[in-house]
């Protein structure tokens, strides 16, 4: 696969990412970069954006939701300040 765009790229990362380790993800964005940038470039500034932050989540961990319930026989203890 010729990567030619910006959307070549997304759809390479997004194809073959579990296949790809992180060394080998860094190595085809930094023998793309000229390339990236001159894409990144010619977007729109909403394209830019979210062109961006597709690309980050490859790079950047995230955040997981976290899940809290109460049950009935679990009781909340108030926590008082008394200030002096």
């Amino acid at each position: 696969m010729t990567i030619q765009t910006i959307e070549d790229l997304l759809k390479f990362v997004d194809t073959n990412f579990n296949k790809l380790s992180n060394e080998q993800y860094l190595e085809l964005i930094e023998n793309n970069f000229e390339q990236l940038e001159t894409d990144l470039q010619t977007l729109k500034a909403s394209e830019r954006v979210k062109a961006i932050i597709e690309l980050s989540k490859f790079i950047l961990p995230t955040l997981k939701a976290t899940e809290m319930s109460l049950s009935n026989e679990t009781k909340f203890q108030a926590i008082e300040i008394e200030l002096k």
